[in-house]
Order: structure tokens, then C-alpha cells, then sequence
């Protein structure tokens, strides 16, 4: 559209990998590196994660425009294969001879000789799995096994595992490490600084054949900002400023622009940004277990089918990755009127235990007064950390405890649920009745972690390994400033977010529940585009239960569906009657 315009040959910020607009930052430069040296060394077992659009599958695809000659590659795509799929593809990708429907062992014994012909004629057999952080725990073992076909001195096959974050979050579980021991070498890609994004830019409308510099300096920078770096969100937002431009028949893309574009795209999600790095009290999270990359998906508006977004938030100056913690998708504010909950709890917390077993029910059995939270710190300091309380809400949801708390709310996406970060009022939590972990802070600024497993009557109970505890509402908030977590159960596997221009399955699964709410306009719908009546619908929908109703579908949207339709069999908070 508009391509002539500019003089271009082409669209310019396609998100579609396409190695002739590779950029080669310092990065990006070592992680291609990486990859080389995993096809070319004998035996090298090769991981490289990062986040989502910072660039894997273009150097995936730079990669294969270098290959050696005496290079077999066996590319799998689509990891979410049984061990038996996993295997015949790989046979297929090297063009094997295996019967379908094949045991696992004839497809090894058709591997095993296949590697040692390779091996004898000098050429090397590469197996690439790309998005490999979806692979299942029994595939990861097979490719553990994998790894034993060897002579006396070498490995027959190399193998790259690519994915994001999560893949290195699953590979440091206690059950993971004798593969996790393998590796020879791990290269983690990080998303571009200011000036190499601004480099990006002019490269990629370079190539397309810019003569001029088409975006100013400010418009880069403002780009940049919106973006942190992350190569395809920068396409995104740099697309649509060039349409922008091109609408108002401007021959650069000026901040007026760029600003238009961003809003376009990210909705109000930019403002917030900067809103919490102005207040960093408001960006502290509750656990201090997860201390990696700090990541969550940005919701937006795109007609292009994808949206990365980088939230950075910190706990106790270490970077958390919530995956699902948008912040986009929150509650209204309310007024701070009190709850009938709130009225009934006001008295002050006692000295007098209320301790439970872990065999009794606290619905029926919790009578004693509550336990001051004070004598709770000093007596149980060691059962009121972060690790402890996460461990204690896996088990509420009937899931068994992690070894490696590192990344958690990355690694119980293995386990089926999500991770959902707020801060908010006591309100708010009631309004999600699930099992919710609280971070406090006591009289000498230390922090606790506490799992708020159930409210009866008025009574709140936290659950501890050794017994549960009542506590008091007003005890709690006097240490609490509104920072919460919580787990939940999506349906099925849906995207982590559907925004105007999302082109999924996940979109005629969000229709069919509409329809079931009456919130559809067009029931029979079968479109898997989200159009703009579907994001009528939704604001409809989130503006009924009491969410901004910004039309997109995020973490806090899915829960309400899921609360709305019964479709989550979930533990309870609110145990009154």
C-alpha cells in the first residue's frame, strides 16, 4: 500500500523471519555463532532461548544459508509430538525408510545405522528443534536418549534445542538434569539497546531500497521506548507508523506519528509502562523465587497475527518472569467502601493460636481466635517464604511441588495453569475466589510470603506446611500493601492473548463462549479472525464484570470467561455459605 510511496520495494517490517533482513547486533552475531558451532563441533549439545520475537527464528533461517555441504539437518517445527511423532518425524526430515505407525524401536534401528553411515563418510547429522520449550517431559527424555548413539569418541548426532525462556526454566528441574548436564553450551538473546534498534530500523529500509532516512530521530527513540528492544514489536509499531505517514501523505514518520502508531498498537499499555517505572513501589512482585527475565505478553491491537510485550517489574532488585501477569487486563478501580466481609473482621489480632492440622477441614473446624500475624513472623519464619507459600499453593491445586523456584510461573505452564500478578484491594481477591499468595512486610521491613487458602465466615486462613492458621482481616492489611499472585486453569491450550487482527483457533473458541454468555452478536460465526464486532463483544463482556473494557482478551479476561461458564475446576477462597 504503501510501498510506492516511500520508494520501497517492499514492505520493510514484515514480521514474517526473513534471513535477507537479518540484523546482526552483538547478539545476535554470538547466538548465530552458537548455532554454527553446534552444527560443525562433533557432539555438541547446543541451547539457545530468548524471548518471543527477539530474533531465534531468523537466525534459524541465516543458519541454514550457511551450512556446510557434508551437513544433514533434521528441522522439527512443531514440538508438540509424542514421543512415537517426535521420532518417525525426525526420520522423515532425514528421509528414512520407517513404516507408519512404527514402534520407537524400529524407528532407532533405523536411526542408529542411518548416524554411523553419516559418521563414516564424514558428514555430520544435525537434529534442530525449534520452540523447543513446548516439548513434553517424556520427549525431552528421548532426546536424552538420543544423545547416547556415539562411537568411542564421538556423538553421531548434534543437537540445538531453540526456544524461549521457559525451556531453560524446565531444564533446571531436579528431574531434568541429566540432560541438563549435557549441554556443552547455552547463549541467551536479549533484545536490542536504543541505538542498535535505531540501526535496525535503517537496515530494514535499507534493504527494501529507503534513499532517505524515513523515520526522525525522536521517532526512533519513542519506537525504541514502546518496543525495549524487542525486533518484532518494533516491526509492528514501525509498520503501522509508515501507514500512518502514508494516510497523511508525510513523507517521514515524526514522533506526532509514531505516538499515533503506538497508541494504535499497544493501546494504553505504553502510558502504564511509564506510569510504573516512575513509581517503583507499584512494580515490586511478591515472590523473590523468580528472578529471572522479566516478561509478559503485551496485549495490543495488530492486524499481523503476533504481539510480544516485555514488562520489567522487580523484587528485592532481582528481574521476575510472570508470564501471564498482564496488567492490561486488570480490574476496575472501585471505591473503598467495605465489604460485609470487612465489617464483620475488625478486631484485633490475638496472641491465642488457631492452629489447624493439615487433616482438618478450616470450613468446619476453625474455631479459635485468630493468631497475631506478629507471633506468626517470629514462630514460623522459615515456613513463610516465597518457596514455601508457591509449594503450598501447587498442592491447593492438587499439583506437586517444584524443586527449582527460579522461574516459576513459567515452569507451571508444564503443569497446565497460569500465573496471574496484581496488586489491588482485599475486594479484588474475594472477586477471584481461588487460593491467593500475599506478600507482607513487618515491623522491620522484612518481607513474608503467605498463602490465603481459604475465608470463613470472616475468618481468613493461611495455610502453612505444619498446620493452618486463622488470621484476622484487619492484622493482615496492616501488613499488607495489595501486592497478590494467583494460579488458574485455562481452557484447553488458547493463546496467552487475543487482541483486534488475532487469526487462531483460540478466536472461534472465544466466540462459542460469547455465544453461550449472549455476548455475541454473530453466534454462528465461524471466522477465526477477531474482528472488530468480536471486540465489541468483549468490551461488553468485561464491562459486565467489572473489568476496563479495552476489548482485549488478557489474563484477567480469561478468568472471568472461565468464572462465567463454570469451565475451571478450581480450589475456593470464599468458603461462606
Amino acid at each position: 500500500m504503501y510501498a510506492d510511496f516511500f520508494s520501497l520495494s517492499e514492505k520493510p517490517f514484515s514480521i514474517t523471519p526473513d534471513p535477507a533482513y537479518l540484523f546482526l547486533s552483538k547478539r545476535h552475531e554470538e547466538a548465530l555463532a552458537h548455532l554454527i558451532y553446534g552444527v560443525t563441533d562433533s557432539g555438541g549439545f547446543i541451547q539457545l532461548t530468548g524471548e518471543v520475537g527477539t530474533g531465534k527464528t531468523t537466525i534459524i533461517r541465516s543458519l541454514f544459508e550457511q551450512l556446510p555441504e557434508n551437513v544433514d539437518i533434521a528441522l522439527i517445527l512443531n514440538p508438540r509430538l509424542s514421543v512415537n511423532e517426535f521420532l518417525h518425524s525426525i526420520c522423515e526430515e532425514l528421509k528414512l525408510s520407517v513404516e507408519k505407525g512404527a514402534s520407537n524401536k524400529d524407528c532407532f534401528d533405523a536411526l542408529n545405522p542411518y548416524l554411523l553411515d553419516a559418521y563414516a563418510q564424514g558428514r555430520k547429522v544435525v537434529l534442530l528443534v525449534d520452540e523447543a520449550q513446548n516439548l513434553s517431559v517424556e520427549v525431552l527424555e528421548q532426546i536424552r536418549l538420543l544423545t547416547n548413539l556415539e562411537t568411542h569418541k564421538d556423538k553421531l548426532l548434534q543437537i540445538i534445542l531453540v526456544g524461549q525462556p521457559e525451556l531453560e526454566a524446565v531444564l533446571k528441574r531436579q528431574d531434568m538434569r541429566q540432560l541438563a548436564q549435557r549441554i556443552t553450551a547455552r547463549y541467551y538473546l536479549t533484545s536490542l539497546d536504543k541505538s542498535e534498534t535505531r540501526a535496525y530500523i535503517k537496515h530494514r529500509l535499507k534493504v527494501a531500497g529507503a534513499k532517505y532516512n524515513i523515520f526522525k530521530p525522536g521517532a526512533e527513540n519513542l519506537i525504541y521506548k514502546a518496543s525495549k528492544g524487542i525486533p518484532r514489536l518494533v516491526n509492528v509499531i514501525a509498520d503501522r507508523s509508515l501507514l500512518g505517514a502514508f494516510s497523511l501523505q508525510q513523507p517521514t514518520v515524526n514522533t506526532k506519528i509514531a505516538k499515533k502508531a503506538i497508541k494504535e498498537v499497544l493501546g494504553d499499555a505504553f502510558d502504564s509502562l511509564n506510569k510504573e517505572r516512575s513509581n517503583p513501589d507499584r512494580a515490586r512482585l511478591i515472590p523473590n523465587w523468580a528472578w529471572s527475565s522479566a516478561v509478559v505478553v503485551l496485549l495490543g491491537l495488530s492486524a499481523w497475527n503476533f504481539w510480544p510485550q516485555i514488562k520489567q517489574q522487580f523484587f528485592d532488585g532481582q528481574q521476575v518472569a510472570l508470564a501471564n501477569a498482564s496488567t492490561l487486563d486488570a480490574p476496575q478501580q472501585t471505591s473503598a467502601t467495605a465489604t460485609e466481609t470487612d465489617a464483620q473482621d475488625t478486631s484485633p489480632g490475638s496472641n491465642q493460636s488457631a492452629a489447624l492440622t493439615s487433616t482438618q477441614d478450616p470450613v468446619t473446624e476453625l474455631q479459635a481466635s485468630p493468631i497475631s500475624l506478629s507471633e506468626l513472623f517470629s514462630e514460623q519464619a522459615s515456613n513463610t517464604t516465597a518457596d514455601v507459600a508457591f509449594n503450598q499453593l501447587l498442592k491447593e491445586w492438587g499439583r506437586t511441588p517444584f524443586y527449582d523456584h527460579s522461574n516459576v510461573c513459567e515452569v507451571v505452564k508444564a503443569v497446565g495453569l497460569r500465573c496471574l500478578y496484581q496488586r489491588g484491594t482485599w475486594a479484588d481477591v474475594l472477586a477471584l475466589d481461588r487460593p491467593v499468595i500475599v506478600e507482607l512486610k513487618d515491623a522491620r521491613q522484612q518481607k513474608h510470603q503467605l498463602l490465603i487458602k481459604s475465608v470463613n465466615k470472616g475468618q481468613i486462613v493461611t495455610g502453612l506446611p505444619n498446620a493452618d492458621y486463622a488470621v484476622s482481616l484487619s492484622d493482615l492489611q496492616s501488613y499488607w500493601q495489595g501486592s497478590y499472585l494467583v494460579l488458574w486453569q485455562p481452557e484447553q491450550l488458547h493463546d496467552d492473548s487475543l487482541f483486534w487482527g488475532t487469526n487462531s483457533d483460540s478466536v472461534l473458541w472465544l466466540r462459542e463462549q460469547l455465544s453461550k454468555l449472549g455476548m455475541n452478536t454473530q453466534p454462528q460465526n465461524t471466522n477465526r479472525l477477531f474482528t472488530s464486532d468480536l471486540a465489541q463483544s468483549v468490551k461488553n463482556f468485561q464491562a459486565s464484570v467489572g473489568l476496563d473494557p479495552d476489548g482485549i482478551v488478557g489474563s484477567r479476561t480469561f478468568l472471568a470467561l472461565n468464572d462465567a461458564l463454570d469451565i475451571e475446576g478450581r480450589p475456593r477462597l470464599v468458603k461462606d455459605n
